[in-house]
Protein backbone atom coordinates (compact mmCIF):
# COMPACT_ATOMS: atom_id res chain seq x y z
CA UNK A 1 0.00 0.00 0.00
CA UNK A 2 1.71 2.92 -1.29
CA UNK A 3 -1.00 5.53 -1.85
CA UNK A 4 -3.11 6.92 0.66
CA UNK A 5 -6.44 8.94 -0.10
CA UNK A 6 -8.26 10.35 2.27
CA UNK A 7 -11.71 12.11 2.01
CA UNK A 8 -11.89 15.74 4.06
CA UNK A 9 -14.95 17.96 4.31
CA UNK A 10 -14.45 20.06 7.32
CA UNK A 11 -15.75 17.85 10.15
CA UNK A 12 -13.81 16.57 13.35
CA UNK A 13 -13.92 12.41 11.75
CA UNK A 14 -12.41 13.53 8.09
CA UNK A 15 -9.23 15.09 10.25
CA UNK A 16 -9.39 12.33 12.92
CA UNK A 17 -9.14 9.97 9.15
CA UNK A 18 -6.47 12.23 7.90
CA UNK A 19 -4.43 12.08 10.99
CA UNK A 20 -5.18 8.26 11.16
CA UNK A 21 -4.46 7.39 7.51
CA UNK A 22 -1.05 10.01 7.89
CA UNK A 23 0.44 7.48 10.64
CA UNK A 24 -0.38 4.72 7.70
CA UNK A 25 1.59 6.30 5.54
CA UNK A 26 4.83 7.30 7.91
CA UNK A 27 4.93 3.64 8.83
CA UNK A 28 5.03 2.86 5.18
CA UNK A 29 6.41 5.19 3.59
CA UNK A 30 3.61 6.33 1.59
CA UNK A 31 2.26 9.20 -0.44
CA UNK A 32 -0.87 10.55 1.22
CA UNK A 33 -3.62 12.60 -0.84
CA UNK A 34 -6.55 14.47 0.89
CA UNK A 35 -9.49 15.05 -1.73
CA UNK A 36 -11.90 17.40 -1.15
CA UNK A 37 -15.58 17.14 -3.72
CA UNK A 38 -17.72 19.79 -4.54
CA UNK A 39 -20.79 18.29 -4.94
CA UNK A 40 -23.15 19.20 -7.30
CA UNK A 41 -26.09 21.56 -6.06
CA UNK A 42 -29.32 21.27 -7.54
CA UNK A 43 -30.80 24.21 -9.68
CA UNK A 44 -34.44 25.50 -8.18
CA UNK A 45 -36.86 27.23 -10.24
CA UNK A 46 -37.04 30.77 -9.32
CA UNK A 47 -34.48 33.77 -8.43
CA UNK A 48 -31.53 32.95 -6.75
CA UNK A 49 -29.96 35.78 -4.35
CA UNK A 50 -26.47 34.45 -5.90
CA UNK A 51 -25.35 33.67 -9.52
CA UNK A 52 -24.76 29.82 -10.32
CA UNK A 53 -20.60 30.85 -10.46
CA UNK A 54 -20.59 33.01 -7.70
CA UNK A 55 -22.08 29.75 -5.60
CA UNK A 56 -19.58 27.57 -7.73
CA UNK A 57 -16.81 29.99 -6.71
CA UNK A 58 -17.95 29.97 -3.23
CA UNK A 59 -17.86 25.99 -2.82
CA UNK A 60 -14.54 25.77 -4.54
CA UNK A 61 -13.29 28.16 -2.17
CA UNK A 62 -14.33 26.48 1.02
CA UNK A 63 -13.02 22.99 -0.58
CA UNK A 64 -9.42 24.65 -0.77
CA UNK A 65 -9.85 26.03 2.80
CA UNK A 66 -11.07 22.43 3.61
CA UNK A 67 -8.10 20.92 2.21
CA UNK A 68 -5.52 23.68 3.67
CA UNK A 69 -6.75 23.14 7.52
CA UNK A 70 -6.35 19.30 6.90
CA UNK A 71 -3.12 19.94 5.44
CA UNK A 72 -2.25 22.35 8.93
CA UNK A 73 -4.21 19.54 11.13
CA UNK A 74 -0.93 16.72 10.23
CA UNK A 75 1.74 19.53 11.34
CA UNK A 76 3.82 19.08 8.06
CA UNK A 77 6.99 16.87 9.18
CA UNK A 78 8.29 14.67 7.10
CA UNK A 79 5.19 12.92 5.59
CA UNK A 80 4.58 15.10 1.62
CA UNK A 81 0.67 15.37 1.53
CA UNK A 82 -1.15 16.29 -1.58
CA UNK A 83 -4.38 17.81 -2.40
CA UNK A 84 -7.17 17.69 -4.69
CA UNK A 85 -10.24 19.61 -5.48
CA UNK A 86 -12.87 17.70 -7.45
CA UNK A 87 -16.46 18.00 -8.61
CA UNK A 88 -19.05 16.09 -8.54
CA UNK A 89 -20.80 13.45 -6.80
CA UNK A 90 -18.48 12.71 -3.86
CA UNK A 91 -18.33 8.91 -3.36
CA UNK A 92 -18.44 8.67 -7.26
CA UNK A 93 -15.54 11.22 -7.33
CA UNK A 94 -13.36 9.32 -4.46
CA UNK A 95 -13.61 6.25 -5.62
CA UNK A 96 -12.96 6.76 -9.53
CA UNK A 97 -9.78 9.03 -8.09
CA UNK A 98 -8.65 5.67 -6.11
CA UNK A 99 -9.34 3.17 -8.98
CA UNK A 100 -7.20 5.86 -11.71
CA UNK A 101 -4.40 6.40 -9.57
CA UNK A 102 -4.21 2.91 -8.23
CA UNK A 103 -4.56 4.38 -4.35
CA UNK A 104 -4.27 1.07 -1.69
CA UNK A 105 -6.39 2.44 0.53
CA UNK A 106 -9.16 4.88 1.32
CA UNK A 107 -10.12 6.22 4.50
CA UNK A 108 -13.05 8.15 5.34
CA UNK A 109 -14.50 10.01 8.44
CA UNK A 110 -17.87 9.17 9.75
CA UNK A 111 -20.22 11.10 11.81
CA UNK A 112 -22.49 8.06 12.66
CA UNK A 113 -25.63 10.35 11.73
CA UNK A 114 -28.56 8.90 10.94
CA UNK A 115 -32.58 10.06 10.32
CA UNK A 116 -34.23 11.33 7.96
CA UNK A 117 -30.98 13.17 6.54
CA UNK A 118 -28.98 9.78 5.66
CA UNK A 119 -32.29 8.33 4.51
CA UNK A 120 -32.73 11.06 1.81
CA UNK A 121 -28.89 11.78 1.30
CA UNK A 122 -26.98 8.96 1.71
CA UNK A 123 -23.45 8.62 3.81
CA UNK A 124 -20.13 8.95 1.36
CA UNK A 125 -18.54 7.01 4.05
CA UNK A 126 -21.68 4.45 3.56
CA UNK A 127 -21.68 4.18 -0.11
CA UNK A 128 -17.96 4.04 -0.43
CA UNK A 129 -17.53 0.92 1.71
CA UNK A 130 -20.55 -0.86 -0.52
CA UNK A 131 -19.22 0.25 -3.71
CA UNK A 132 -15.68 0.99 -3.94
CA UNK A 133 -12.99 -1.41 -4.87
CA UNK A 134 -10.36 -0.08 -3.25
CA UNK A 135 -10.35 -0.91 0.53
CA UNK A 136 -11.97 1.41 2.66
CA UNK A 137 -11.45 2.28 6.39
CA UNK A 138 -13.95 4.53 8.41
CA UNK A 139 -12.68 6.38 11.31
CA UNK A 140 -15.43 7.45 13.76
Amino acid sequence: MNKLLVAVDGSEPSIRAARFAAELAKGQSAQLTLVYVVAPFPIVPGDLPVGVDELNQSMEKFGQKVLREAQDALGGGTLKVDARLLHGHPATEIDALAKQEGYGLIAVGSRGGGGLARLLLGSVADRLVRTAETPVVVVH
